[in-house]
């Protein structure tokens, strides 16, 4: 099909190029499609789009015209653990309570659930009160483990009860030996000066590398996709593509001429359906990109991982940090006091002053983020006000998701197209076969000395003769054909009627005589 391209001065944009402008013009009533455009002045200025109307869309405009003529037809995770976190997780607890009604003899201050919680937690770190104790003395976070160190921060005592059973110790030293499991285990922790932040700063250890690796795979995600939405030469000329194409259609509309159109029209591109209703917009970009660029699916590839961070919101990642930070902060500010013991420094400032410095690394990595995110912003001329840096690049998810669908049903359309073609020529070449043998057999009854004419003669004259018996020989009864499918020629077959009767005359049994030549 033959477009004329007809370019219009007046809308140059005040002398930049615009790639409507190269375009041609349909010779047909197109179906529309609406898109946000973005105003005309957006040329003036360093993104995606001024890049994009420098280029040339060599699309398949015919193709186009044809799929979208108007027509008459009307086209219609949570952690299970975490959900639970003021719940110590622990075994039932009724051995615990049997063995403490036997125990009545033992002096208990705790209240009945707090009592239970704590023999509870006791049953579980299977060591002996005195060696736990020295571990927590030692700072050995790693050999009590993080989990011991959650359930541990939740079961520390209420400050009246640690008073309660301070007084009753000291009132008289025999006193230590009456008290409960659950109350020893209370007196002999209290007694380690700072137990509290010796807890604090172990867990923190513990849990440290688990938060940072959380924080640190998902921000560098976030850099890497990032970069290649902004750099990707195979996506700018997607997007030619796709801007080319749709003012193409557009032509004779409000939504014609446009210089570009805002990010959120990607994944609604494959439900703009063509007059086939399984060809969409997108599998005509996409068919025409990929005969032009048939190796540039690089950005594909390259944003395939912005599923594993749309599950971790970029708001919670920082809310996660922000804490992480303080937390950093809060102890380095406590090693830092006089008050503080020097074992408890000697124990845990190496450790703390070098989390302070990953978590640094990790705060100039939201920084690069942020300054991503302003450079997505204005590249590709969005609002500043309401842009969601999630939900960006949900979108570039989804089109990606599409474009491979997409070229699914065009690998599986060009299989059966492959599949009907082979079938085909396999019926061709046995018809082609089966002609040359009825060719080859044809030839070889014509020159058979048996032919037709031989096989009518060498009849009639043994009829003549009334040689009967030579003429049941050479013939057999069957009506109209021979062997080959050929018919008796109606005036052989009177020829032979009429040379038959008189042969026949005076005899009381007619015959009817159909002839089969034998070969």
């Amino acid at each position: 099909m033959v477009l004329n391209i007809s370019v219009s001065d007046s809308n140059q944009n005040h002398g930049l190029k615009a790639l409507y402008n190269t375009l041609p013009r349909a010779n047909k009533a197109l179906k529309n499609f609406s898109w946000q455009k973005l105003p005309p002045g957006t040329l003036n200025k360093e993104n995606i789009w001024k890049e994009v109307n420098e280029k040339n869309a060599d699309l398949n405009f015919g193709l186009l015209e044809e799929l979208f003529a108007k027509t008459n037809q009307i086209l219609k995770k949570t952690n299970p653990e975490s959900s639970d976190s003021s719940k110590i997780n622990c075994k039932p607890l009724g051995k615990v309570l049997n063995s403490l009604n036997q125990q009545d003899h033992n002096v208990s201050f705790l209240d009945s659930k707090q009592n239970m919680n704590v023999n509870v937690y006791l049953r579980k770190i299977k060591v002996s009160l005195n060696e736990f104790i020295q571990m927590i003395i030692e700072g050995n976070s790693q050999e009590i483990g993080i989990d011991n160190l959650t359930c541990l921060k939740k079961i520390l005592p209420e400050k009246n009860d640690v008073e309660t059973i301070q007084i009753f110790c000291e009132a008289d030293a025999k006193n230590f030996d009456q008290l409960a499991k659950a109350e020893k285990f209370i007196k002999l922790l209290t007694d380690v000066p700072f137990y509290e932040l010796r807890i604090d700063l172990m867990h923190y250890i513990e849990e440290f590398d688990e938060t940072h690796s959380l924080l640190k795979n998902p921000l560098q995600i976030y850099c890497n996709v990032s970069n290649t939405i902004l750099e990707s030469k195979s996506l700018k000329n997607l997007f030619t593509f796709i801007l080319a194409a749709g003012n193409f259609l557009n032509t004779n509309s409000y939504n014609g001429q446009a210089v570009g159109f805002k990010i959120n029209l990607l994944p609604k591109l494959i439900d703009i359906k063509t007059n086939k209703a399984s060809v969409s917009f997108l599998h005509i970009i996409i068919e025409e990109f990929d005969k032009k660029y048939p190796e540039q699916d690089n950005f594909i590839n390259d944003l395939k991982d912005i599923s594993l961070v749309l599950s971790s919101n970029l708001s919670n990642l920082s809310g996660t940090f922000k804490q992480l930070k303080k937390r950093t902060l809060d102890f380095l500010n406590e090693l830092d006091q006089e008050a503080t013991p020097n074992e408890i420094k000697a124990q845990f400032n190496n450790k703390i002053e070098i989390f302070s410095k990953r978590v640094e690394i990790l705060e100039d990595t939201f920084k690069k983020i942020d300054n991503y995110k302003d450079k997505l912003i204005e590249y590709y001329c969005e609002d500043s006000l309401t842009f969601n840096f999630d939900e960006f690049l949900s979108i570039f998810h989804k089109f990606c998701q599409n474009i491979s669908t997409v070229r699914e049903d065009i690998k599986s359309k060009i299989l059966n197209e492959e599949k009907i073609h082979k079938r085909k020529k396999e019926l061709e070449e046995i018809e082609k076969r089966r002609s040359n043998r009825i060719s080859q057999r044809l030839n070889e009854i014509a020159n058979d000395e048996d032919s037709d004419n031989y096989v009518m003669s060498n009849l009639l004259s043994n009829l003549k003769k009334g040689d009967m018996a030579s003429v049941r020989k050479s013939v057999k009864i069957q009506h109209n054909s021979t062997k080959f499918g050929l018919p008796i020629e109606t005036e052989n077959l009177n020829t032979i009627r009429t040379n038959l009767r008189p042969n026949l005359r005076g005899k009381s049994n007619a015959m009817t005589i159909h002839f089969k030549r034998e070969i």
